[in-house]
């Protein structure tokens, strides 16, 4: 990423190297195209579940193959924006919410927002294509969890069973976990909570100085950990993360919350420059130690 520029992202996006994509939790992310086909259908049982909870009532006794076939027939036609799609299903079906609609067809049938959307200086509307007639390429009829998983405690590791489930938005992931333990580290918490790494990860002592790091809105560092005491203090997270949104995050204790203005080091919301450090990058998080003289209040443990 340090060698990447805005250019180099809006190429990835219009070459369709790169695709936003409805994923883990049910939200949208931006990932390698070979990766949306791996990722998708582990996503699936996050993507069903929202339809089974937020829309229990209002999709009920709905024919959800049926609204599918019917969304993806419109987006074979143009691209549309989430209302159009709405719109254009509320004709067929008047009794349902065009939203629940639009939703169904984007958690059944998978969808990529299509540029200028997310295009650096120039976004717009999002606008829906199937991802299979964008990337030509089908998602792959079966995830591999276990590569997964791997992948995520390469990430953000060293994880608990509750975080690497926190992360997918699934549940009853401990198996996984279970099966892949010989091919990984394991260490308690001071909680006893069970963590998991892979065998190369980097792990620092705790006396080990984080480096300052910046963290966008939405950084899958704040949402991808049951606990995330682990980078990031209590007090700074009902800050950071409101009820409606998590604002960008400054790893650095004077300034949780932070801003960059274009051409400009980012700023704290003093509107004071950021101290910048020359450090080594980092493929993964860094583990912030507690502070001196505390200790974390331990309830059950997760996973």
């Amino acid at each position: 990423m340090r060698r990447n520029d805005t250019t180099a992202l809006a190429s990835a996006l219009t070459e369709r190297r790169l695709v936003r994509v409805a994923l883990m939790r049910s939200t949208i992310h931006l990932v390698a195209t070979a990766d949306y086909r791996s990722l998708r259908p582990w996503s699936q049982p996050a993507l069903d579940r929202e339809l089974a909870t937020a829309f229990k009532e209002t999709l009920a006794g709905i024919n959800r193959q049926t609204v599918a076939e019917a969304g993806q027939a419109l987006l074979s036609a143009r691209h549309l924006t989430p209302a159009e799609l709405g719109a254009s299903l509320h004709e067929r079906w008047p009794d349902r919410e065009p939203r629940a609609l639009t939703t169904l067809v984007r958690n059944l049938v998978p969808l990529v927002q299509v540029p200028p959307r997310a295009v650096w200086g120039t976004g717009g509307t999002s606008r829906y294509a199937t991802a299979a007639s964008w990337t030509g390429a089908e998602p792959a009829p079966a995830a591999d969890p276990e590569q997964i998983v791997l992948r995520y405690l390469a990430a953000f590791g060293p994880a608990s069973v509750s975080d690497v489930q926190t992360w997918a938005g699934r549940t009853r992931l401990r198996p996984i976990l279970e099966k892949l333990r010989p091919r990984l580290a394991v260490f308690r918490n001071q909680c006893g909570t069970e963590l998991f790494d892979v065998l190369d990860g980097p792990r620092p002592d705790a006396d080990v100085r984080a480096p300052v790091r910046f963290l966008p809105e939405y950084d899958n560092l704040l949402v991808s950990h049951a606990d995330r005491t682990r980078v990031i203090s209590e007090a700074d997270r009902k800050w950071v993360m409101t009820r409606n949104r998590i604002a960008p995050y400054c790893r650095w204790a004077r300034w949780p919350r932070w801003r960059c203005d274009i051409g400009r080091s980012p700023v704290g919301p003093s509107g004071t420059e950021a101290a910048t450090r020359s450090s080594p990058p980092r493929s993964r998080p860094v583990p912030v130690p507690s502070a001196p003289g505390r200790r974390r209040r331990c309830g059950k443990p997760p996973g």
